[in-house]
């Protein structure tokens, strides 16, 4: 298992022998248990906001800072732009 700073993004890494048996482990009984609300795919959404906000990340920002938005409101935004 890697680190997921030490992943590679041009392939899927595939599991073969007892390594795909820990791997099915941790990912259907041991993180369900240990995190609140697990989600399969929360890792893949993180990465997706984290390069979404890093791109935007700036316009967010001026919009923050010009209209005078409240933590919530840009909160509600930010998720908004995830999920459309």
């Amino acid at each position: 298992m890697l680190h997921p700073n030490q992943e590679r993004k041009s392939h899927k890494r595939v599991h073969t022998g007892c390594s795909k048996y820990l791997h099915r482990f941790d990912e259907l009984i041991m993180k369900p248990i240990f995190i609140y609300k697990y989600e399969k795919n929360m890792q893949k959404k993180s990465k997706e906001f984290f390069n979404l906000f890093m791109k935007e990340g700036n316009e967010i920002e001026k919009e923050f800072t010009r209209e005078g938005m409240n933590e919530a409101a840009l909160r509600e935004k930010s998720i908004n732009m995830v999920y459309a």
